[in-house]
C-alpha cells in the first residue's frame, strides 16, 4: 500500500470516528473520550502521510 493510499485510509477512518461522536448513542458513550482523541489523531496522521507521499 502506498503512503498516499494509507494516508487516505487513515483520513477516512478518522472522519468516521469523528462522525461517531455526533451519533447520540448510549452504547457509544463509554468510548467518547477515546473517540475524541483517536479521530483527530488519525485524521492528522493521514494528512501528514499524504503530504509526505506528495513530496516523494
Amino acid at each position: 500500500m502506498t503512503l498516499a493510499r494509507l494516508g487516505l485510509t487513515l483520513q477516512i477512518l478518522g472522519l468516521i470516528l469523528l462522525a461517531a461522536l455526533l451519533w447520540d448513542s448510549g452504547a457509544l458513550r463509554p468510548f467518547y473520550p477515546a473517540l475524541r482523541v483517536t479521530g483527530p489523531v488519525l485524521l492528522l496522521l493521514g494528512v501528514t502521510l499524504r503530504l509526505a507521499a506528495r513530496r516523494r
